[in-house]
């Protein structure tokens, strides 16, 4: 294995989890077959970065398997985030209320006690920037 496929797994691991990969058995299980697949990295130093990601994935699992209760800053995100994603009006004011929602979260993200509210907060972020990009279709002359 070289180390660009070694990388594109984990990524793949991590942005996969609460999407492709739901279950928490199969969370850990390709994090373990990727642990056996890393010392097979040709060169020394991508082998150390692969294992110094490795105990990142290992956060990032028993994160993920243990996650701590949500706190009021990303129960206000949700909250946000859900008032930017309503299909009520036109798409110009669906794409400025979108727009807000990404402005308030990102005020509640700057506020959040902790830098893991902060990240789960600001990835609510994603939904309503991609829910824009959907709108700006139905805007064009294609459609």
């Amino acid at each position: 294995m070289d180390y660009r496929e070694f990388d594109a797994e984990r990524r793949r691991i991590v942005h996969g989890w609460g999407r492709e990969i739901t279950d928490p058995d199969e969370l850990t299980a390709a994090a373990a077959r990727l642990r056996e697949q890393a010392p097979t990295i040709e060169r020394d130093k991508d082998r150390e970065k692969a294992f110094r990601h490795l105990a990142n994935l290992d956060r990032f699992v028993a994160g993920a398997l243990n996650p701590e209760p949500e706190s009021e800053a990303v129960w206000a995100a949700n909250d946000a985030m859900m008032r930017g994603l309503q299909p009520i009006g036109s798409p110009a004011e669906q794409q400025a209320r979108a727009r807000a929602a990404i402005d308030e979260i990102n005020r509640i993200a700057e506020g959040a006690p902790t830098i893991g509210e902060q990240i789960a907060a600001q990835e609510m972020n994603g939904a309503l920037a991609e829910f824009i990009h959907v709108l700006d279709g139905t805007d064009s002359p294609e459609n």
